[in-house]
């Protein structure tokens, strides 16, 4: 939460707003200081001899000079635009009605050595096996379906758990009669349970699964409808880059004609590599980012905004707390948002659907048209 606590930056239309109400004032003072040149030129033929202020007692001439430098002064306040911010305010707030690993399948099934041939029956796994075990996983990825590797580990022979090799210490406080007293309890870590490199393999695989998550109705033409209004749409995702690629085709955010391109496509890693200037090349005909971090996820919401873009992230997890809390707008869900997402986000979708943010853009470009 600490990391999220920076400096408020000014929006878009904060500086729009800015802009005008400086417009307003300088072209105020302009008006009020031609309107009194005008009036006290006219003022001074009227009080000349001849004129229809000259007979006037001196209270009268004064009082008559007093009138012109109210209308000056009054000119002036009316052009400061106290009641604009407010106004803009009330408008916006009518308009606004898990973390896992990336690729787990994989790091899984790297620790695998054996496989469950039938109920009690554990065997070896050999080189096709493992061949045909990745080569269905691919085929899940194509067809936009995130593979999960279910594998397990028997621990025989144990006294208590968990075992030494899984043991973790964890300290807890607790008040005991006004009194903070610290105990550690004896946990069983499941990060050691897998190795990133697949070295041990001490996992036997039980299956492979494929698991949809259909898009919600209206997304599609959601992203179609953005895209007809000028906004690009990016999917930074921690799935691999085959099941990005499906899911971004189903959903419009890859097209055709970004097939061409060779950027169009990227992972993660790749991404968070490339030098500022490669970046800044790449960034702006890029669509979908796989297996991507939150730092990658950061670092691209950086590059497009110091490339003069106004950028918008949507977000659920705590994880996606930096790149809400940098994009000019950030959107979180609030069905399921965590807390923390919620806190770093500006706008918060309480249908967790997105073509609200359709509906948000709609508002928002009705407003500032009127700016």
């Amino acid at each position: 939460m600490l990391s999220l606590h920076t400096e408020p930056e000014t929006t878009p239309l904060q500086e729009r707003l800015n802009n005008l109400a400086e417009g307003i004032v300088k072209y105020g003072f302009l008006a009020a200081l031609v309107l009194f040149i005008v009036l006290f030129i006219r003022y001074c033929v009227n009080i000349a001899p001849g004129g229809k202020f000259n007979h006037f007692q001196g209270a009268q001439k004064g009082k008559k000079f007093l009138d012109i430098v109210i209308v000056a002064i009054t000119i002036i306040v009316v052009a400061v635009p106290e009641g604009l911010p407010l106004a803009v305010t009330l408008a916006l707030a009518f308009a606004t009605t898990r973390m896992a690993q990336n690729g787990a399948a994989e790091i899984v099934f790297k620790n695998c050595g054996f496989k469950t041939q039938n109920k009690d029956e554990l065997t070896k796994l050999d080189r096709n096996d493992r061949d045909e075990a990745l080569s269905k996983i691919d085929e899940f990825a194509n067809d936009a379906l995130r593979a999960i590797v279910l594998a397990h580990k028997d621990f025989n022979n144990i006294g208590s758990w968990p075992p030494a090799e899984l043991s973790t210490e964890k300290s807890t406080k607790t008040d005991v009669n006004d009194e903070n007293q610290t105990s550690k309890q004896v946990e069983a870590d499941p990060d050691l349970l897998i190795n990133l490199e697949g070295s041990k393999q001490e996992l036997s695989l039980d299956a492979i699964v494929g698991l949809q998550d259909p898009l919600k109705e209206g997304v599609a033409e959601a992203v179609l409808q953005c895209k007809h209004a000028g906004v690009s749409v990016r999917m930074v995702t921690g799935d691999n880059l085959i099941t990005a690629k499906a899911i971004s085709k189903s959903c419009n955010i890859l097209t055709s004609d970004d097939l061409s391109n060779e950027y169009a496509c990227m992972e993660g890693p790749k991404f968070r590599k490339l030098s500022e200037l490669e970046r800044n090349r790449i960034a702006p005909t890029l669509r979908v980012l796989a297996r991507s971090s939150p730092e990658d996820k950061r670092i691209l919401v950086e590059t497009l905004r110091k490339a003069g873009e106004v950028v918008a992230v949507t977000g659920d997890g705590t994880n996606d707390a930096p790149a809400l809390k940098l994009a000019d707008v950030g959107f979180s869900m609030g069905i399921s948002g965590t807390e923390v997402a919620r806190e770093a986000s500006d706008i918060i979708l309480m249908t967790d659907d997105f073509t609200d943010i359709v509906q948000a853009i709609k508002w928002g470009r009705t407003m500032g048209g009127y700016i």
